[in-house]
């Protein structure tokens, strides 16, 4: 049980354990699919969409889909291929702020990104498989959401005590992967009964969030329209930015008494976004605060250090000996 008021603030790196994308992952994966010899393809073949054989052809089915969206006009894809590869930002998000025009189309392509992790294909029909359950399940020496509700339970005997948890999230992550753990492993002890996780502990996106479709089979064409719809949900870095008040006062979030970050890149912009908030200003002065820098990065360690956590707070691998979330709790990292 979590007795100290306690925040964790997600990155990507909290989620790709699951075989969710980093965001530079995903900012190769957006150049390659858009590469110029795939747009020549997508453009004049319907069969993308609906008998897509591979997981190239998948995503040039949902090109296609959107291009045919727009009355066939191809020109942004290009564009956003063109611009994005010369660009110097090495994020997707960082990119779309700076070229709102191209922001519709990066944004369906993130939300795709993201919920195709969560789905197979169903080789006998067109349609997707849910497979999330499978994700969130698999290699269970990597499987930090499990150990973290594991800790979440220790000492208590009833919902009650399950109640009286202390734990808050935010997340800068769009995937709702941690969500929809909690939601599935609700029925795997008798102490969940009756009990919603979001009673014991309290989850915010500070970007938004997609969440995939809730059938367990869905059609590759209804697939496609339910990304372009998450899409809207979606913000970027710098966009409509939370203000102070996305946190009341004397919220589990201003109250936490120890803060970790996890999987967390320290983007200086996310920090400032961070150092905004009244409450961030007085954990900086009066928390105590604990990262994790996953291989060592010399500029992550900076990052940290410049946002004014304390060098033997922070739990660091090396590139030989990385540092996974799943790791770092086996050493202890939330005790």
């Amino acid at each position: 049980m979590f007795k100290t008021p306690t925040l964790l603030v997600l990155g990507a790196g909290a989620s790709c354990d699951f075989g969710y994308p980093l965001a530079t992952g995903l900012r190769k994966w957006i150049l390659e699919i858009t590469e110029p010899r795939s747009l020549d393809r997508f453009m004049n073949d319907s069969d993308w969409e609906t008998a897509p054989r591979n997981n190239q052809e998948i995503a040039l089915g949902f090109l296609h889909f959107l291009f045919m969206r727009e009355n066939g006009h191809g020109n942004v894809v290009r564009d956003l291929h063109e611009s994005l590869s010369v660009s110097n930002n090495e994020t997707i998000d960082r990119f779309l702020r700076s070229n709102p025009r191209l922001a519709p189309l990066g944004k369906a392509l993130i939300a795709f990104g993201i919920l195709r992790c969560e789905f197979d294909q169903d080789h006998r029909s067109p349609h997707f498989l849910n497979r999330k359950n499978k994700l969130l399940l698999s290699d269970p020496s990597m499987n930090w959401y499990k150990r973290l509700l594991t800790k979440i339970q220790d000492g208590c005997d009833n919902p009650d005590d399950l109640r009286r948890n202390k734990l808050s999230v935010l997340t800068f992550n769009y995937d709702c992967s941690f969500e929809a753990f909690l939601q599935m492993n609700r029925s795997t002890a008798q102490i969940f009964d009756g009990v919603d996780y979001e009673e014991f502990i309290q989850i915010k996106h500070v970007y938004g969030k997609v969440e995939s479709p809730p059938e367990s089979r869905v059609s590759i064409q209804s697939f496609y329209e339910h990304c372009l719809i998450e899409s809207e949900n979606i913000r970027t870095i710098g966009e409509n930015a939370p203000k102070q008040s996305f946190f009341s006062s004397h919220s589990p979030y201003a109250d936490a008494e120890r803060v970790f970050f996890m999987g967390f890149g320290f983007d200086t912009e996310n920090i400032d976004l961070l150092r905004g908030m009244d409450i961030f200003e007085s954990f900086l002065s009066s928390k105590e605060f604990f990262a994790l820098n996953y291989d060592g990065h010399l500029g992550i360690q900076q990052r940290v250090e410049e946002a004014g956590i304390e060098k033997n707070n922070t739990l660091s691998g090396t590139r030989s000996e990385p540092m996974g979330v799943a790791d770092a709790l086996d050493f202890g990292f939330l005790r």
